[in-house]
């Protein structure tokens, strides 16, 4: 059931409502100056008179400051010939007074409010008998002011409030990013650094004529990584958390089969196209190379459910380039500061490389990453 306010809301959202609002206003000023003022002499400029009082409301959209000079000119002509205003008068008065205060700051707002306050301090009759009324006008467009102002200030509020959370976002989707990243190089290095040990301690003690020399050097090889490893422990094990699963060998392109197989279970027609000689990947590149083609992956299941992607691998003498294509609707386009985008970025900057992503002239989406296998850090 619908409450007052979504019908409201809903008028609001109507395209045409300030010109059936300004039309019913027209009429009622035209109706209303024979009916309840039938003391004044000239009715046809009384009415003209009341009509600019109104009808400029129809440029309140688009040219408020306009609007606001016809209205409070209106009013003042009004205030001057016949010492008094007709409702739809005052309520033209009041709803520019309302929109002014609204949109602009005070200092260019307060402009709006000169008619009344003039007619307040120097009545336009000359009478000062009407004085009263003309503070009490005043009041009345101060209290609309007022309105106005709140309401600016709250979406002002509002918007300062919408940006510090989305930045705050960003910044915690980067950090997680970032931590995930540096697990699965801890996870790399860890691997490395170990066999360095290994096979230190294994020259050391498998060499039976190595000069004394030599066993000293491997001896402080071994030593050095096993301090290095003890210290990556420390300063990166409390990245992991007490709930991650089972520590596994991290993925990486030998394992696309698998990424494309499971994204076709999910409902897309999923191309591979792998250009050039394989070759082996330093460990962290080949993991962020596949991160990137999952999140693109995913990001056409989440945008696109029904669109076709195509992956290419291009090997090359300098690194892997990776492209993600998919033929979705414009609509379906993620966000370019989406978080699943932004891992993307994280991941290709740390190796390194470079990674595009935007829509497509003929329509659709693509990802490109280009990561070299050597890069100066």
């Amino acid at each position: 059931m619908q409450t007052p306010l979504d019908r409201a809301a809903r008028l609001k959202g109507w395209p045409q409502w300030p010109l059936a609002a300004v039309t019913l206003l027209t009429l009622a000023a035209a109706a209303e100056l024979p009916l309840a003022w039938p003391a004044w002499g000239d009715a046809e400029l009384g009415v003209l008179i009341n009509v600019l009082a109104v009808a400029p409301l129809l440029l309140a959209r688009n040219r408020l400051p306009l609007a606001a000079a016809a209205i409070g000119s209106g009013v003042a002509m009004m205030l001057t010939l016949y010492g008094t205003l007709t409702v739809t008068a005052l309520i033209g008065q009041l709803a520019v007074l309302y929109l002014c205060f609204s949109r602009y700051a005070r200092p260019a707002a307060s402009a709006a409010l000169l008619p009344l306050a003039a007619n307040a301090v120097y009545p336009f009759t000359g009478d000062d008998s009407s004085r009263p009324l003309g503070l009490l006008l005043l009041c009345a467009g101060l209290a609309a002011a007022w309105l106005g102002d709140a309401r600016r200030q709250r979406a002002q509020l509002i918007a300062t409030h919408d940006s510090t959370l989305a930045q705050a976002h960003h910044e915690q989707a980067v950090l997680a990013e970032r931590t995930r990243i540096a697990r699965e190089l801890h996870d790399v290095v860890a691997h490395h650094v170990s066999m360095m040990v290994v096979q230190a301690e294994t020259a050391r003690v498998g060499t039976a004529d190595l000069p004394q020399a030599g066993r000293d050097s491997f001896a402080a090889i071994g030593a050095t990584g096993r301090l290095a490893l003890t210290e990556m422990r420390r300063l990166l094990g409390v990245l992991r958390m007490e709930s991650a699963p089972a520590l596994e060998p991290q993925p990486g392109l030998d394992r696309l089969d698998e990424l494309v197989a499971a994204a076709r279970a999910a409902g897309n027609e999923v191309r591979v196209r792998r250009i050039g000689r394989p070759q082996p990947l330093p460990a962290g590149l080949d993991v962020s190379a596949y991160r990137i083609i999952q999140e693109a992956l995913t990001n056409v299941r989440r945008h696109a459910p029904q669109a076709a992607a195509e992956v290419v691998v291009l090997y090359t003498e300098e690194g892997v380039e990776i492209s993600v294509d998919n033929d979705g609707p414009a609509a379906a386009i993620p966000s370019r500061t989406g978080h699943g985008l932004l891992g993307m970025r994280e991941r290709a900057n740390m190796a390194g490389g470079v990674l595009s992503a935007g829509p497509k002239t003929d329509g659709g989406f693509r990802v490109y990453a280009q990561l070299p296998v050597w890069a100066t850090p």
